[in-house]
């Protein structure tokens, strides 16, 4: 039975959105993270996707850097630790609870990252309601600096640059610079750090992230690919004496051993409003119902909503209609999933690692200080 490790919202995400606002003087607030504030000195800040703290500690020369060990958020997974990363708000306040979250006002499940249905496989279907932004208030970190005049640049693969999610967390940015592959984005970081004009630089990497899905999170590829791109962003970064770095990462991984289809389980279908959803390693329920009975075959912790001030953090009460009644916290290496196909495929691909849940693997991250 896997240790459960819940988010410290004083040393997460949201805390370092803070750092970052704190070191431009537009905060005042005790440091977290021992970043000393110099408004005449740029300030980057890299995020890894996928880089757990396990996967961290077995880098190249990793214990060569000044890196603390903090917890994600919950769920611990990419689509609500990035709008608490470029917000300083927590995922009670942001609404955006996982990969597949319910919008009341569509009146359904969707996909942020995809801004489309939870059922659809095309990105951008809920484009005629209007845009991401509408749906999500969310004052980014990159709003307030340029609030304060203070110019900043935010550097992401072209396949993300200019989608609505990215539309949305990068709100206020000076400048979205775009790369194709890896070569071309340590280029752009290398550049935009010795040019004078940005104060302010967020480089945001997916690729071990990618790499751990399909290999899982201890396969040597996985070691390899973090180990470089992570020496990479290091040398670069301190060889730039007039910049101050951090690199962070979003949440772990967990290999994954069985995946659960909880399409099949009629009985617990009967009683929920909408179909499962989140993610596979923290399965949200809206019901209004007791449907803890029907969820004891699993072996999952199960939360209601007298405990969602512990997962989620400071609430707002203007998104509680957003919010699950019941959520599940794998207590073992299993994922669950709700395929929305009214035809079974034959073939399922079954991610090899996973992310979302309470486990060490996922929770526990670097926060490392160039």
């Amino acid at each position: 039975m896997h240790e459960l490790i819940f988010p410290d919202y004083s040393r997460n995400q949201c805390a370092i959105a803070n750092e970052v606002l704190k070191h431009f003087g537009v905060v005042h607030a005790d440091s977290s993270f021992g970043i000393a504030s110099q408004n005449n000195k740029k300030l980057s800040l890299v995020l890894l996707d996928g880089l757990g703290w396990n996967l961290f500690s077995e880098l190249k020369n990793s214990n060569s850097f000044s890196a603390a060990k903090v917890t994600s958020v919950f769920p611990s997974t990419t689509a609500t630790a990035l709008a608490s990363l470029s917000s300083g708000l927590t995922p009670g306040e942001h609404g955006i609870i996982g990969y597949k979250a319910f919008f009341k006002e569509a009146g359904s499940l969707i996909k942020p990252l995809e801004f489309t249905y939870a059922s659809s496989n095309r990105d951008g279907q809920l484009s005629q309601m209007g845009t991401l932004k509408d749906m999500f208030k969310i004052n980014t970190v990159f709003d307030r600096l340029r609030q304060k005049k203070i110019r900043s640049t935010v550097i992401l693969p072209n396949f993300i640059a200019g989608s609505d999610y990215s539309n949305l967390i990068y709100s206020g940015a000076s400048e979205i610079l775009s790369y194709k592959d890896i070569w071309e984005a340590f280029f752009l970081y290398r550049q935009e750090l010795e040019r004078p004009r940005s104060k302010f630089v967020h480089f945001y990497i997916p690729y071990i992230d990618s790499i751990e899905h399909v290999y899982g999170h201890g396969h040597e590829i996985a070691k390899e690919a973090a180990s470089y791109i992570f020496n990479k962003i290091a040398g670069i970064t301190q060889h730039n004496k007039n910049v101050t770095g951090i690199v962070t990462s979003d949440h772990g991984h967990i290999d994954i051993e069985r995946e659960i289809d909880l399409h099949r389980d009629r009985g617990l279908l009967k009683k929920l409003e909408l179909p499962p959803y989140g993610d596979g390693r923290a399965p949200l329920f809206k019901s209004r119902q007791d449907i803890t009975k029907e969820l004891s075959k699993y072996n999952l912790r199960i939360f209601d909503r007298k405990a969602f001030g512990l997962l989620f953090g400071r609430q707002n009460a203007e998104i509680s209609d957003m919010l699950p009644d019941f959520i599940g916290a794998p207590l073992d290496a299993k994922s669950y999933a709700y395929r929305y196909e009214m035809v079974p495929q034959k073939k399922k691909h079954i991610l090899k690692s996973n992310h979302g849940g309470l486990s060490k693997e996922e929770m526990e991250i670097p926060v490392v200080i160039l």
